[in-house]
């Protein structure tokens, strides 16, 4: 089945590997690293498509897991990280994706905080938006002109890279295919964590987190 793996295409990542001590039969999703790689937080559902009474149980919601070791694949057992405020009819969490319009479906925007003020939000336009969906964008701390982000502009979703060159953004580079997403980095860049969306002829069945390693 295509797509069945994810698999790298760029140089200077090593091969993707899954986290086997998260992943279950259920959906992982919508997930984010801590900037020192220590601490791993993600979505979980009991099912792909849940009804509404199933997303609003106490088990759906955000799980964070804590790095074992120094092993970037190696994780304790997660935890529900309760962010229902003290509701007591209960609370569906995740990540969310906005575009007001723009090149594609989706479209990456950017907007500059001065003075304590955002300033209007402008589109990066091409090449990093294209005529697909481009979403999911990340940022490293030691490398703020290196974005990022998901996009399906070359058939299913795969992360790429841009880099800021003087004035734009240059063309991106794919750097993992095989129906994934959501990247998030560790601080110096050095592991890239994404989400595998699980895909078969029925349609979406599942989500599991897999890592790759920059090269040394």
């Amino acid at each position: 089945m295509p797509f069945a793996m994810p698999k790298v295409v760029a140089p200077g990542w090593s091969e993707p590997v899954k986290l086997p001590p998260l992943n279950t039969a259920c959906p992982e999703d919508a997930i984010e690293i801590s900037p020192d790689g220590k601490t791993l937080y993600f979505y979980w559902s009991p099912t792909v498509g849940a009804v509404p009474a199933e997303l609003l149980t106490g088990a759906t919601g955000t799980y964070t897991a804590s790095r074992v070791g120094q092993d970037p694949g190696q994780f304790g057992s997660p935890t529900f990280y309760d962010l229902r405020a003290g509701t007591t009819t209960g609370a569906c969490d995740g990540e969310v994706s906005f575009s007001p319009g723009g090149a594609g479906g989706a479209d990456i925007w950017v907007s500059t905080l001065t003075a304590g003020i955002w300033s209007e939000p402008q589109n990066l336009d091409a090449p990093v938006n294209s005529a697909g969906e481009d979403l999911q964008p990340a940022f490293v701390k030691s490398d703020p002109d290196t974005i990022y982000f998901t996009s399906d502009r070359n058939g299913p979703s795969a992360i790429f890279v841009s880099h800021k060159g003087d004035d734009s953004w240059g063309t991106p580079e794919q750097i993992v295919t095989g129906y994934v997403g959501e990247p998030t980095l560790t601080a110096d860049g050095a592991i890239l964590y994404f989400v595998h969306v699980l895909v078969d002829s029925q349609g979406v069945f599942g989500a599991d987190i897999w890592y790759v390693k920059r090269e040394q």
